[in-house]
């Protein structure tokens, strides 16, 4: 009986190790089919890797360079001569407003004040409405200049200033892109991306200084912004867009 217990209690054990020894191959197996799998994984995307420095390293055409350069030359002249317009009104805004200012009721503590067309309000230069018990409308005299004049013309002016901004900064944008166009060696990917750069956010003054057919490409991929321009602006509905005027 014992013999029969110990042979039985050999060959359970012998099972249990042929178990193991199972389990433990084809855990190897499954490890090696992983490895495997990474490493086919790895090599597509070396290839892949590969492939796309190769496609970065495709010099653009000379003929693609210089046609980029063209355009370029375009958005820089166009560039140049919104500035100088901006600059031409900006600086006729500013003699306008300081007339106004010059011409207005003067408080006390040194502040310009205008009366609406009405006669019913009084608001600073700062826009800061001024009650009956801090001014009286009645002590501005009629020859004053009116509230709605003043805020128009400032209303411009301000908009001058952005254009002004927008443009300093596109410019600067123009300016690195000829820079890097004379660094030379520019590959496909380079001149795409300077091309992405020369039409991003075009500003309205620049777009409509460029030939018909390049703005209306712009217009078209709506590469352009078209803010309000200043000189076009309607006084009236500017007026009527800002609170306390009606």
């Amino acid at each position: 009986m014992r013999g029969a217990f110990l042979e039985a209690v050999e060959h359970e054990l012998r099972r249990h190790r042929a178990e193991l020894l199972r389990a433990e191959m084809e855990e190897g197996m499954r490890r090696a089919d992983d490895r495997l799998e990474e490493r086919k994984k790895k090599e597509e995307a070396d290839r892949l890797e590969t492939s796309d420095a190769l496609q970065l390293l495709i010099y653009a055409s000379p003929i693609a360079v210089s046609e980029f350069e063209q355009r370029l030359d375009l958005y820089e002249r166009a560039t140049i001569e919104a500035l100088m317009e901006n600059q031409e009104a900006l600086d006729e805004s500013s003699d306008r407003l300081d007339a106004l200012l010059g011409e207005a009721y003067e408080l006390p503590d040194g502040r310009r004040v205008f009366k609406t067309e009405n006669g019913l309000r009084v608001f600073d230069e700062n826009g800061t409405e001024l009650s009956a018990e801090e001014l009286d409308p009645d002590l501005i005299e009629a020859h004053r200049p009116r509230w709605e004049t003043f805020k128009a013309e400032k209303d411009a002016h301000d908009a001058l200033t952005e254009e002004r901004q927008e443009l300093l900064d596109y410019q600067e944008k123009l300016d690195d892109a000829r820079e890097r166009l004379d660094q030379g060696g520019l590959t496909e990917s380079d001149l795409d991306e300077l091309e992405a750069l020369l039409e991003d956010d075009v500003p309205e003054a620049v777009t409509r200084r460029l030939p018909a057919s390049e703005a209306a490409e712009l217009e078209q991929s709506g590469a352009s912004s078209y803010p309000t321009s200043p000189k076009h602006e309607n006084d009236q509905a500017l007026l009527d867009s800002q609170p306390g005027l009606t």
